[in-house]
C-alpha cells in the first residue's frame, strides 16, 4: 500500500487529526503559545457562535447603523465598544459591562432585550472575560500575501456550532423534530406552508432508494402500507440502516470524494488488484457506524495511530486511491527531472485528496501561487506536501489477524537471528523446551506423503455443453461455452486396489481468465458437490473427510461432501495458482479392471465452473490431509495403463444440444487430429505466475497474506 520514511511518522500521525491539520495551515502564518491557542480555541466553540447568532443582527456591519454604535462581529469593534465606552474588560468580568447585559444585571441595557441566555452560555462568556477575552479576529481580512493573520478566523474553519432550534408552533404538526423546525421556519420566512404527506408507498420508495439504492420488492412495500403500528416509520428506517446494502450505498459517494478507482488511469491504466479491499473496509466502516474522528485515523494513519490492529492496513488505501503515472514513476530514470516532477504531483493528489476531503479546503491552488480566497500561501501548501514526502503507493502484504502478525514479526526477528549467527539465539535452540518442539512436530511429519497416481480417463462429461479435452499431463481443460451451472461427471480405469482416497487438483491456465483455475472473470472457482461411484455396482462411496492446500474465507472444501445445494468450496483470492483437495474414504475401492465415475456439480453460486483439473487416486493408509509444505518425495506418478487404452490426448465434445440431459446425451466422440495436435502442444500448468520484471507498480490497495473476504460472500 505505502512505504514511509520513519522520520515522518510521527507528522503524519498528526495529520490524522482535523485540529491539527488546522495547525498545518497555520504553520508559517502564525505562531500561538499553548495558553492562547487553548484561548482563541474558547472562542472559537463557545463565544463567535453565540455573538453571530444573537448579536451579530443588531451589531454588526450587516446592519447600516449597529445599535449603540456597537459593533460585535470585529476585536476592534469589541474592545471599542459603543456609544457609552468599552463593553468588557479583559480579566475583570464583573467589571464588563457586556456580562451585565447579557446577564441581565446591573443598570445597562439587557441583551438581547426580550430573552436571556441559558446559564451555561453566559458562564462561558464570563470565563472567556476572566482568561482576558482572547479573540483571534483581525482586521482587514486577508494581508498582501494572501495570507490572513490569524487562518482560523476564516469561515470555513470557524468550528461547528449547534444553533438554538427555532421556535415553531405548527398547526398541523410538520415540526416534529429540530430539522422540521428549522424547515419550518424558512418555509414561513418566504411565505410558503409544507407539501402535504407523502402515502407510505411513496415513504418506502423514499427511504429505500436514499438508503440503500434499491427499490423496495413488492412484499416489503406491501408490508409497510398495512403496518399499523404507530413506530412503523422508525422501524422501516432501522431496518434499512441495518442492511449491508446502506455500506455499500454510502461507500460509493465516499469513493467518489477520494476519486477511487480500480485502475492506476493514465495512459497505462493498470488494473489495481486488490483495490476493492480499500472499498470493503468503506462498506464495514459505514455498516458498523465507525464515529468520524476514528474513520479519519484510520484512513490518514492507522498503521501508526493504531499499531495493534494490522487488520486496519485496508484503511491506508485512502492515500492511494487516487490516479498513479506508471509512466512517470516507474519507466523513467530515477535521477531525472521528469521522474522527481512525477513525485511532486503524486504528493499534490495526496495533499488535494487529504484536505478536499477533511478540511473542504482547495489547498492544491497554491501548489503555484498563494491561494486567493483561502487562508493558504505557497509556503504552508508545501510545508504539507512534506508530510507525504516518505509515502509511495505500493501493493503492501498484512496479517488481518493481530495473534498471526505477532507471531509473524517474532519468527521474522528470529529468521534474521539465525541469518546473523547470533550466539544467544543458537544457544536457545539446544534448550529442552525448543527440543521437545521439534520433537513433536518431527513425529507429526514422520509420516512419509502418499504417493498419488494420475488417473487415466475414460471419457468426461459437461451437461451444459462446454467441451473438456484431456491434455498431455492428463488433466481435463473446459473450454467453449461457460454456463452458469454445470456438473463433470468424469470415468476412468483403474487396476489399482485398496483405493484410500482421491485428490482433486484445480490447476491454472493460460486460456482461462485471470489465468483460472476457474472459469469466473476473477479466476475464481465454486465445486459444490464432489461424489465417487465405484463398479461393478454403480454404488455410491461414502466420503469420510475432505481437506484442502487452501480454502476461500466461508467456502470450505468440507462444503463440497456436506450434501448442501448452497455451499462449495471456493479459492479465492488465491487465484492463477494450484490448489488441490484431498477426499478420504470411508471404505477401500478398486481392483483389476475397476471404474470409477466422479461427478463435480457446480451450481451454486453461478459462474464459477472449474477450468482445469486432474485426478489421482493413492493406496497409503491413515490419513492423506492436504499439504501446503513441499515433501522430498515425487508429486505424483501415473496408473499403470489399463489395458486397450490409448495414450494421446483426447477431446470430449457433445454432439447433441448443451440443453439435453445426462441420461440422453449421445456418446462422445475423440478429437480430431488438429484439436490432439492443439491439446498436445498445451502448456504445462505453472506453479505461479511469472513476476513482473523492473520496479513493482503501485496500485491503491493492500495484499492480504490470508483471505480477509466476509464469509458466504462468492467471488
Amino acid at each position: 500500500m505505502i512505504r514511509r520514511d520513519p522520520a515522518r511518522l510521527r507528522l503524519l500521525a498528526r495529520l490524522a487529526l482535523i485540529g491539527l491539520i488546522f495547525d498545518a495551515l497555520a504553520s508559517s502564518s502564525i505562531s500561538i503559545a499553548a495558553d492562547d491557542r487553548a484561548g482563541m480555541a474558547f472562542f472559537e466553540t463557545k463565544i463567535r457562535p453565540v455573538l453571530a447568532d444573537r448579536c451579530y443582527k443588531c451589531h454588526s456591519a450587516a446592519v447600516a447603523k449597529p445599535k449603540g454604535g456597537l459593533r460585535l462581529d470585529t476585536r476592534e469593534g469589541l474592545r471599542r465598544g459603543g456609544k457609552t465606552g468599552p463593553v468588557i474588560v479583559p480579566g475583570e468580568p464583573n467589571e464588563s459591562a457586556l456580562i451585565q447585559a447579557i446577564a441581565h444585571s446591573g443598570d445597562v441595557s439587557p441583551m438581547p432585550p426580550k430573552e436571556t441566555l441559558p446559564e451555561p452560555v453566559v458562564a462561558d462568556f464570563r470565563r472567556w472575560v476572566a482568561i482576558g477575552a482572547p479573540d483571534p479576529r483581525e482586521p482587514g481580512g486577508a494581508t498582501g500575501t494572501g495570507a490572513v493573520a490569524r487562518p482560523l478566523d476564516w469561515w470555513s474553519l470557524r468550528p461547528l456550532a449547534r444553533p438554538d432550534v427555532p421556535n415553531v408552533k405548527a398547526d398541523d404538526d410538520h415540526a416534529r423534530t429540530a430539522v422540521d423546525a428549522f424547515v419550518e421556519a424558512g418555509l414561513r420566512a418566504k411565505g410558503l406552508t409544507p407539501a402535504p404527506e407523502a402515502d407510505r408507498l411513496t415513504l418506502i420508495r423514499r427511504l429505500a432508494f436514499d438508503l440503500t439504492g434499491l427499490p423496495p420488492t413488492p412484499e416489503e412495500a406491501e408490508a409497510f402500507v398495512n403496518d399499523a403500528r404507530p413506530d412503523a416509520y422508525e422501524r422501516l428506517v432501522d431496518r434499512l440502516l441495518a442492511s449491508p446494502h446502506y455500506g455499500e450505498r454510502w461507500a460509493r459517494h465516499w469513493m467518489d470524494a477520494v476519486h477511487f478507482a480500480e485502475t492506476h488511469g493514465h495512459d497505462q491504466d493498470r488494473i489495481r488488484t486488490n483495490a476493492w479491499r480499500y472499498r470493503d473496509y468503506l462498506i464495514a466502516a459505514f455498516n458498523r457506524d465507525t464515529p468520524y474522528p476514528r474513520f479519519v485515523q484510520e484512513q490518514i494513519a492507522a498503521d501508526v495511530l493504531f499499531p495493534d490492529q494490522p487488520g486496519l492496513t485496508v484503511a491506508l488505501g485512502f492515500l492511494a486511491a487516487g490516479p498513479w503515472d506508471e509512466s512517470s514513476l516507474r519507466d523513467i530514470r530515477e535521477d531525472s527531472i521528469d521522474r522527481e516532477i512525477g513525485h511532486y504531483l503524486d504528493r499534490d493528489d495526496m495533499v488535494t485528496t487529504a484536505m478536499a476531503t477533511f478540511v473542504s479546503t482547495t489547498a492544491h491552488c497554491a501548489r503555484c501561487h498563494d491561494h486567493k480566497f483561502d487562508p493558504i500561501p505557497q509556503a504552508d501548501y508545501y510545508n504539507l506536501q512534506a508530510v507525504f514526502a516518505g509515502i509511495e503507493r505500493a501493493d503492501r502484504a498484512f496479517d488481518p489477524d493481530p495473534e498471526v502478525r505477532r507471531k509473524r514479526q517474532d519468527l521474522t526477528a528470529k529468521q534474521k537471528s539465525l541469518k546473523r549467527r547470533d550466539p544467544a539465539l543458537l544457544a536457545s535452540l539446544l534448550e529442552p523446551a525448543v527440543q521437545a518442539e521439534v520433537d513433536a512436530w518431527e513425529s507429526k511429519q514422520g509420516a512419509a506423503p502418499p504417493a498419488w497416481s494420475v488417473l487415466d480417463l475414460d471419457r468426461a462429461e459437461s451437461t451444459a455443453g462446454a467441451t473438456l479435452s484431456e491434455q498431455p499431463d492428463h488433466s481435463v481443460l473446459s473450454a467453449g461455452t461457460r454456463p452458469a451451472e454445470d456438473t463433470y461427471t468424469i470415468t476412468a480405469r483403474t487396476n489399482l486396489g485398496a483405493i484410500t482416497a482421491v485428490r482433486l487438483e484445480v490447476l491454472p491456465d493460460d486460456s482461462l481468465p485471470s489465468h483460472g483455475p476457474g472459469r469466473n472473470d476473477n479466476g475464481n472457482l465454486h465445486l459444490t458437490e464432489f461424489q465417487v461411484i465405484a463398479s461393478p455396482g454403480a454404488r455410491l462411496v461414502p466420503i469420510r473427510t475432505a481437506s484442502a492446500d487452501f480454502n476461500q474465507a466461508g467456502w470450505s472444501v468440507s462444503a463440497a461432501i456436506d450434501g448442501n445445494d448452497h455451499t462449495a468450496w471456493g479459492i479465492f483470492p488465491e487465484v492463477g495458482k494450484p490448489h488441490q483437495a484431498v477426499f478420504e474414504l470411508a471404505e477401500d475401492i478398486g481392483g483389476e479392471g475397476s471404474s470409477l465415475t466422479f461427478t463435480l456439480r457446480q451450481t451454486y453460486p453461478a459462474n464459477h465452473p472449474i477450468g482445469r483439473l486432474r485426478l489421482s487416486v493413492t493406496t497409503a493408509p491413515g490419513p492423506c490431509a492436504s499439504r501446503r509444505f513441499p515433501t522430498p518425495s515425487p508429486r505424483s506418478s501415473r496408473c499403470p495403463p489399463v489395458k486397450g487404452r490409448p495414450p494421446s490426448a483426447r477431446i470430449w465434445r457433445p454432439t447433441s444440444s448443451p440443453g439435453r440431459s445426462k441420461a440422453s446425451s449421445p456418446r462422445f466422440r475423440p478429437c480430431s487430429s488438429f484439436t490432439r495436435a492443439r491439446a498436445t502442444s498445451h502448456p504445462t500448468p505453472a506453479t505461479s505466475r511469472p513476476a513482473v520484471p523492473g520496479r513493482s507498480t503501485c496500485s491503491a490497495e493492500a495484499t492480504s497474506t490470508s483471505p480477509a473476504r466476509p464469509p458466504r460472500q462468492a467471488r
